[in-house]
């Protein structure tokens, strides 16, 4: 009987100390070390039936920026023959330090924040020096075939030319008017100096591209080399549509 009774609290303790080791080690499957797949509309709430839930547009240049109502990114990057000059070391697309350009700075940042985009984003993308290239004629799905094609036709474009921002900006709040759902957007603006082609003088330039946004879509700008007058034209850009200015070295 006694022999009994100890077999009984020694299946007792068995038990108690296994359990107690899977409450700590949890579940099997992913690591806590592992990287979590991109977030997607189906990630939020399932009890929140507002369908207008944003999910954040990535960063550029390390900044959040302002942002539009609708989930459509909008970037104009200026390649003018200024745009190839020196940008530093910065980040490349693989996570690794590269040297290069102020235009491969540009490419480098666009390629790191179009790949954070999930397949729910519409987007767009226009280089220009007095005139203008576009990726797409309408704003297109940020699915991954499609990234890739956007990267790969960026990584094809270099810089040369003169620098016409206002006439651009205007086409790219043209192209952000687009997508299949009506609403603002988010806008980034990149140059890194002064507008000389297609308008009269920073005042011209400003006023072309700010006419253009009727549908009232944020621009945030960055200003990489920018200085004096310039900076102030792009800070004023983005301070017209509520969006965010950032200088970069």
């Amino acid at each position: 009987m006694r022999r009994l009774w100890g077999l009984s609290v020694f299946a007792v303790l068995v038990l108690f100390l296994a359990s107690a080791t899977l409450a700590q080690t949890g579940p099997q499957g992913r690591g806590m070390d592992q990287p979590v797949s991109k977030a997607t509309a189906t990630d939020e709430d399932d009890d929140d039936d507002d369908e207008d839930d944003l999910l954040d547009p990535p960063p550029f240049f390390g900044e959040d920026g302002a942002v539009g109502e609708k989930m459509k990114i909008v970037w104009c990057l200026d390649r003018s023959g200024s745009m190839g000059g020196s940008g530093g070391t910065f980040t490349g697309p693989d996570g690794n330090p590269m040297t290069g350009s102020r235009w491969d700075r540009a490419k480098a940042e666009t390629s790191i924040a179009l790949s954070q985009l999930t397949p729910e984003w519409e987007f767009g993308i226009l280089t220009y020096t007095c005139s203008s290239d576009k990726f797409s004629q309408d704003l297109v799905p940020a699915e991954d075939s499609v990234v890739s094609a956007a990267i790969a036709w960026l990584n094809g474009h270099f810089p040369g030319g003169l620098t016409g921002t206002g006439p651009a900006q205007a086409e790219a709040f043209h192209h952000a008017d687009g997508g299949t759902v009506e609403g603002s957007a988010t806008c980034w603006l990149l140059s890194d100096g002064q507008p000389n082609c297609g308008a009269a003088g920073t005042t011209g330039h400003k006023t072309m591209a700010l006419a253009a946004n009727g549908t009232g879509h944020v621009l945030n700008t960055v200003g990489i080399g920018d200085s004096g007058i310039f900076a102030a034209f792009m800070r004023e850009l983005a301070e017209a549509t509520g969006g965010v200015y950032v200088h970069v070295q």
